[in-house]
């Protein structure tokens, strides 16, 4: 159990450092399925990375020109939403004063609700002063919502004072649509030979490969393994037993751009035997 425990904290140690190395100065970061509105539990890497100190020193918004005057004795929230690096249109956007991300993403309480403009830029104006628990913005038209962060699964919050304006971190949205040729869910591999692949993705200019054990014990065997094509061979020895299979695609700018949809778990078979608990 000790080990088991010690190996659970390697891999979530690992998946912070993945995630930090590979989007140096991009502010706040959005996954497309890890939240949504369905009940639905977490999934796969953290939301966003971002700041909840709206100081200016602190602030990682790209746009800080004021849009709109705030009416008066009212403030606003005003940020930028970007997709594949550039400025995403049309993206619904929600001021929650209440923000429940436990098994999903629910704003409850006061909204402010606003559309991204051509810009990709968002004017959540003339919200009553006070602390508001976060922000969603919806992924295009799906079910799926995202959250700025301030910390692995801790909303970023906003204190909104009479009269001005908080520019929020950028949120770079990511869509949950590659698709995986191999394995297929479900499915007996051999370990031998074992060879992963999946469809290129549009303006993708690399690809992240997490492989992790249902077996808690099993140390994960790749976390992040950056691949230049849309195939990877697996080099290690891998312990029989279901796996989850994770892939991620980047653009140039080291913007995620997608991940693989849903849980595509396999079972291995030829692999070592699992060490006796």
């Amino acid at each position: 159990m000790k080990n088991s425990k010690y190996n659970i904290l390697f891999v979530l140690v690992a998946l912070v450092l993945a995630s930090a190395c590979t989007t140096p100065n991009s502010g706040s970061q959005a996954t497309a399925n890890s939240t949504q509105n369905k009940n639905a539990p977490i999934g796969g890497t953290p939301a966003v990375s971002g700041k909840s100190d709206n100081s200016d020193d602190k602030i990682t918004a790209s746009n800080q020109t004021e849009k709109q005057k705030p009416a008066a004795g009212k403030g606003s929230v005003q940020g930028t939403i970007f997709y594949n690096s550039k400025p995403a249109e049309g993206i619904e956007v929600k001021l929650c004063e209440k923000l429940s991300t436990i098994m999903g993403v629910d704003c409850t309480g006061k909204t402010i609700e606003a559309k991204t403009d051509k810009d990709g830029v968002f004017v959540l104006a003339d919200a009553d002063p006070q602390i508001y628990e976060g922000l969603t913005a919806r992924v295009f038209k799906t079910d799926f919502y995202v959250y700025p962060q301030e910390g692995i699964m801790t909303a970023q919050k906003f204190n909104v004072a009479a009269d001005k304006t908080i520019f929020a971190s950028d949120i770079n949205l990511f869509k949950s649509d590659l698709k995986i040729t191999n394995p297929k869910a479900g499915s007996k591999i051999d370990a031998k030979g074992l060879e992963f692949k999946w469809d290129a993705y549009p303006d993708a200019a690399y690809y992240k490969v997490s492989l992790y054990a249902d077996d808690s014990s099993v140390l994960s065997p790749y976390a992040g393994e950056r691949v230049e094509g849309t195939s990877f061979a697996v080099d290690k020895t891998l312990t029989n037993g279901k796996y989850t299979i994770n892939i991620e695609g980047y653009n140039a700018d080291d913007k995620k751009l997608v991940e693989s949809s849903g849980d595509i778990k396999f079972t291995v078979t030829g692999g070592e035997e699992p060490a006796a608990k």
